[in-house]
C-alpha cells in the first residue's frame, strides 16, 4: 500500500511539473486511480466526498 501511494505521489508530482493535466477527463482518471488505491483504507468512508464535514463529525471535542 505504501508503495502504491508513493507511486501516485510521484506520478502527481510529474504531472504538475510538466503541466500535463489538461482536461477534466485526465483529472477524473487520476482521481479514480487514487480512489482505487486507497479503497482498502477507506472502510468507513472518511475519504468519500459526498459525506460533507465528516472529519468535523468524527473529531473528539
Amino acid at each position: 500500500m505504501t508503495q502504491s501511494v508513493s507511486e501516485l505521489t510521484s506520478k502527481l508530482s510529474v504531472l504538475i511539473k510538466h503541466d500535463a493535466v489538461k482536461t477534466d477527463r485526465e483529472i477524473d482518471t487520476f482521481v479514480a486511480e487514487i480512489r482505487q488505491t486507497i479503497a482498502p483504507l477507506n472502510r468507513v468512508g472518511l475519504f468519500t466526498p459526498p459525506i460533507p464535514n465528516m472529519y468535523h463529525q468524527t473529531a473528539a471535542k
